[in-house]
């Protein structure tokens, strides 16, 4: 009877080593899979400071364009009055080159 008990016991010592075994391996498991998904998420932070940085580049570079834009709009509108004045200096002109000239038809006419 203590032969059975023995066995019976030993029988159940190895199914709780095989179970230890199979809890150990399992641990070992999830803590492998633990370490890749804090590996993942220190990447994904990485990831997400990379992206906000990036998006703040975004912003300025994007500012910048504006302010760039709006200097030559400004420049735009500064060299169309100033076209405009050279125009309207450049008609004077005329008129003076024909008033000129016909001031000097004048004179030679009357030395002639």
């Amino acid at each position: 009877e203590l032969t059975s008990e023995n066995a019976s016991l030993r029988a159940e010592l190895k199914a709780i080593g095989e179970e230890n075994e199979s809890l150990k391996a399992s641990a070992t498991a999830l803590k492998q899979e633990k370490d890749a998904l804090e590996g993942a998420t220190v990447q994904d932070r990485r990831d997400l400071d990379e992206l906000r940085e990036f998006d703040a580049d975004f912003v300025e570079i994007a500012r910048k364009d504006r302010e760039l834009r709006e200097q030559l709009y400004e420049s735009e509108l500064k060299r169309g009055e100033l076209l405009e004045v050279l125009a309207s200096e450049r008609e004077k002109n005329a008129e003076n080159l024909k008033r000129l000239g016909a001031k000097v038809r004048e004179l030679l006419m009357a030395k002639s």
